[in-house]
């Protein structure tokens, strides 16, 4: 750091280049140990903390002839780690990228939202992406997360120099550059992306993130080349509805994953001790959070919720279907029955509110694996059900 101090006379430092980092970890530190590489590491984070610059460390890759990110990175899997960001970056035979939606679930505290701010930075200041988007899940987290990319883009003279304006209304928040880019923020409480076209969108606390949501995020990209959807967040809980953030995380360990997706976790084995503070550390990579403080929520919290909060593993509940579309489409009848027929079983769902009550009833015979089920009515409230 002592050298880096000797320079800065000429300028606040923006970005220290490390070429290579391997050369300067200490002689009795061995990096293919995950906890000594880690701390090879943690300098580099103090220096980018220190100086608030970014620090890019260089390494040769494998000789592998694979295409695989992981197979590629050399020294240490402690890199990939530590900058999942690189997965984003990965480009099939073509040269074209091969993640089309991507997502990093986490448990809290461990730079989550640092890394959504720089993707948005890169989008339009290397990626050339015209329009970034950044939802937030609530107001007060889209304000705070606006605050601070707003800084960056007025602290830093060269990046102060880019911007033609900064918007910061309620509800209207954007950086505006003077090549015609844009970062947009929205509160997804408040307002929605239809309408919008964007190349490069980024969505924070995404456990929340429901359905409806999720069908009107995907057109805004489909007319641009080469889209990217990231999504960060952390393991459902159960004030989450979750249906989203589980089928992407179910999608991610089918044997067959689809094309087109990659999902990125930070957590511990489910089948891990989890009173092992080894196996809290595995799962929290970040030094931000302490072992000491872990070990104050461990303390404090029931084994299933610290499991899931800081061992980032995924709990059951959170949106996931009782059963597949397949399953469901190969049970379904067009044949109607008779009016006179008596319905097999009726199935009523009613709002939080109870203010609306929806009725489906089933018709099935015993001798025929498939069933017919149909709405015969919806309720203003749940007193009309009487009678």
């Amino acid at each position: 750091m002592a050298g880096i101090d000797e320079r800065t006379h000429q300028g606040p430092v923006g970005m220290v280049v490390v070429d290579a980092w391997i050369d300067t970890v200490e002689g009795s530190l061995s990096v293919k140990d995950p906890q000594q590489a880690r701390q090879a590491l943690h300098p580099w984070f103090q220096i980018a903390t220190h100086y608030s610059a970014s620090v890019l460390l260089v390494t040769h890759t494998n000789r592998a002839t694979d295409t695989g990110t992981r197979n590629r990175m050399g020294l240490t899997g402690v890199l990939r780690q530590k900058a999942r960001v690189v997965l984003y970056a990965q480009q099939d035979e073509a040269g074209k990228r091969v993640s089309r939606i991507a997502a990093v679930s986490a448990p809290r505290q461990q730079g989550k939202s640092a890394l959504l701010q720089s993707m948005a930075m890169a989008g339009v200041l290397l990626l050339d992406v015209q329009k970034v988007i950044i939802a937030a899940q609530e107001t007060k987290t889209a304000a705070l997360a606006f605050e601070q990319l707003a800084n960056m883009f007025t602290v830093h003279e060269d990046l102060r120099r880019s911007v033609n304006t900064i918007i910061n209304g309620i509800g209207r928040q954007s950086i505006n550059l003077k090549s015609g880019q844009q970062i947009q923020l929205f509160a997804r409480n408040r307002a929605s992306v239809r309408g919008q076209t964007c190349g490069l969108y980024l969505s924070d606390e995404s456990q929340y993130l429901d359905a409806e949501a999720w069908a009107s995020i995907l057109p805004t990209m489909a007319a641009v080349k080469e889209p990217l959807a990231c999504l960060f967040g952390t393991p459902n809980t159960r004030a989450a509805d979750g249906a989203v953030w589980t089928q992407l995380h179910d999608n991610a360990w089918r044997p067959d994953p689809p094309a087109g997706s990659t999902w990125v976790e930070w957590s511990a084995d489910p089948a891990a001790d989890i009173t092992d503070p080894a196996v809290w550390r595995s799962a929290n990579p970040s030094w931000r959070v302490t072992e000491e403080a872990m070990r104050t929520e461990f303390e404090a919290l029931t084994i299933d919720d610290f499991r899931r909060e800081r061992g980032g593993v995924s709990s059951e509940f959170g949106g996931r279907p009782a059963f597949s579309a397949e399953a469901w489409l190969k049970a379904v009848s067009d044949d109607r029955p008779e009016p006179d027929i008596r319905p097999s079983g009726l199935g009523i769902d009613m709002s939080p509110t109870g203010a609306e009550v929806t009725v489906v009833a089933c018709w099935k015979s015993v001798n025929d694996p498939t069933a017919h089920v149909e709405l015969v009515g919806q309720l203003a409230q749940a007193g009309d059900l009487n009678g």
